[in-house]
């Protein structure tokens, strides 16, 4: 992948840090601030593991890449189960309008970009990793 991507798919995660600290800290699976942390870690890692030239490099980039999407989705799974439980049994953004669309809208945003990195990683990097159909052999 080229780096140009790479920074764009990390803007996205930091995208999705940023919406997971502005969530009300009941919508974490404990501190507030510990899946950013881990994602940003593992960010970390991958960039700098892209840097290496060794030949375990490409294995070592690919697990991380889905350790990396598995927080995502778990954390995306966990945010909405947490709001709809909130919205079945009735909890503190329920009492106001403008809390309710705040937090509904932060947990809307993450799960789209958590299941975009998944489709991505499925998807093998997108587009440009899957050569055109006219140029696939038969």
């Amino acid at each position: 992948m080229r780096g140009e991507k790479r920074w764009l798919l990390a803007a996205a995660l930091v995208l999705a840090m940023v919406v997971l600290l502005l969530l009300p800290s009941r919508f974490s699976v404990g501190p507030n601030w510990i899946v950013p942390v881990i994602e940003g870690l593992l960010l970390a890692a991958i960039f700098i593991a892209e840097r290496r030239s060794d030949d375990i490099r490409p294995a070592v980039i690919r697990g991380m890449s889905y350790a990396l999407v598995l927080i995502l989705v778990a954390e995306a799974v966990f945010v909405t189960f947490r709001l709809v439980t909130d919205l079945v049994e009735g909890g503190p953004e329920t009492n106001s309008a403008a809390d309710l669309l705040s937090v509904g809208f932060g947990v809307w945003i993450y799960t789209i970009l958590a299941f975009t990195f998944l489709y991505w990683l499925l998807d093998g990097g997108g587009p440009e990793r899957t050569p055109p159909r006219s140029a696939r052999p038969m």
